[in-house]
C-alpha cells in the first residue's frame, strides 16, 4: 500500500503518523512544507503532483495537512485518514497563527476552497479526533462531518504513537475492508 502523508503547520514530514504507517509496513511518501513560505496553492500543487505521478492508495493528513488530504481525496477519489483534521483553517488556524493570513493570497485560497466544501465530500474519509486536542475545536469538526468521528480517548494534538497507532491501523483496515467487498 502506498500512502501520501501530509504533516500539519509546523510539523515534520517524519511525523507521528509517519512513524506509525512505516511501522506497519506501509510505503509512504512525505514532503516537508514551510507553510509559512508556500502558498497553500504551492503546497497543493505539490502534492497535486505527488499524486498524480504515484499510485497512492491512501492519503494521510494531520491538522492543516488533513485540510489538503481532504481535498485531494475529493479530487483524486481516493480514501483519506484525517488526525485532528483542520477543516475549518479560516478559524482554528487563524486562531493559532494571524501570521499566516497576512498574506492575502493565504485567506483568499483558504477562504474560497472552505466554501467549496459540502459536507457528502467526507464520505471517502476516515477521521480521528483526540479527546484531550488543545489546539483544534473539534466542535467544528462534528458539525462538517455530523460527528462521523473516531475518538481517541485521552488523544491531544499531537500524535502520541502509543495512542493513536490503533485507531491509524482502523483507518486502513476499514479500508481495506470496504474496497474488498
Amino acid at each position: 500500500m502506498k500512502i501520501l502523508n501530509i504533516h500539519g503547520y509546523q510539523g515534520s514530514a517524519t511525523n507521528s503518523n509517519y512513524k506509525i504507517l512505516n511501522s506497519l509496513g506501509c510505503k509512504v511518501i512525505s514532503l516537508q512544507f514551510d507553510y509559512d513560505n508556500e502558498s497553500p496553492q504551492q503546497v497543493y500543487d505539490k502534492l497535486f503532483d505527488i499524486v498524480e505521478s504515484n499510485d497512492i492508495d491512501l492519503i494521510v493528513g494531520t491538522s492543516f495537512g488533513a485540510f489538503f488530504a481532504k481535498r485531494l481525496s475529493m479530487q483524486f477519489q481516493i480514501p483519506c485518514i484525517l488526525t485532528n483534521p483542520c477543516l475549518r483553517p479560516d478559524i482554528s488556524l487563524f486562531n493559532l497563527s494571524p501570521k499566516y493570513f497576512n498574506k492575502f493570497e493565504n485567506i483568499t485560497t483558504i477562504t474560497d476552497w472552505v466554501l467549496d466544501e459540502v459536507p457528502s465530500t467526507f464520505e471517502n474519509c476516515y477521521i480521528i479526533a483526540g479527546t484531550e486536542d488543545e489546539v483544534i475545536d473539534h466542535s467544528i469538526t462534528k458539525e462538517m462531518v455530523d460527528g462521523k468521528i473516531n475518538w481517541v480517548q485521552g488523544g491531544h494534538h499531537s500524535v502520541d504513537p502509543t495512542l493513536y497507532s490503533n485507531a491509524i491501523l482502523d483507518g486502513i483496515t476499514f479500508f481495506t475492508c470496504r474496497d474488498a467487498a
